[in-house]
């Protein structure tokens, strides 16, 4: 079994970029009297920014991995459910957008895991974004791609193929 949890350097790097604009737009607000318009817009900002901070810095100290890969599938935190291997016909490396990226291609004649819930959701945005259903660059995940098709590959479930 393989665990992947944040990459908390690179989110904390994040939180604190997002506070110290929090922190400019709050200031900035405050002296900028004149115009409740533009002062209530900057107060406003400071506030979503402030907002994002906190929920960077619970990422990082939220419980358990993003992504586990087991003898069961692959579990995903954000969708708050596991795909089966039974689910998949296999796992694709392929290059959209610029980045590198893992599509997770469904078994012949579909499979309900696909069809509810988050996963559902995913992939009707993917779909209007132009990309596969269930993809992941796991960009946010420590170890990265390489690490996440390496565990897939000892698992030896479903094949990992490349498509460019």
């Amino acid at each position: 079994m393989a665990e992947f949890r944040s990459h908390g350097l690179k989110t904390l790097g994040l939180a604190a970029t997002t506070g110290v604009f929090t922190a400019i737009f709050a200031a900035s607000a405050a002296v900028a009297s004149d115009s409740w318009l533009f002062s209530g817009s900057l107060l406003a900002a400071a506030l979503l920014l402030g907002f994002a901070t906190a929920v960077l810095i619970w990422r990082v100290f939220a419980g358990g991995p993003l992504v586990r890969i087991d003898d069961t599938g692959v579990y995903f935190r954000r969708l708050r459910t596991t795909i089966p291997w039974e689910a998949l016909d296999r796992v694709e490396r392929f290059t959209a957008r610029g980045e590198h990226m893992l599509d997770f291609v469904e078994c012949r004649g579909g499979h309900p895991v696909f069809h509810r819930g988050r996963v559902a959701l995913g992939a009707a945005a993917n779909s209007m974004a132009g990309l596969p259903k269930l993809c992941d660059n796991f960009a946010g995940v420590r170890g990265g791609l390489d690490a996440v098709v390496a565990a897939i590959e000892q698992v030896n479930r479903v094949p990992v193929t490349r498509r460019d």
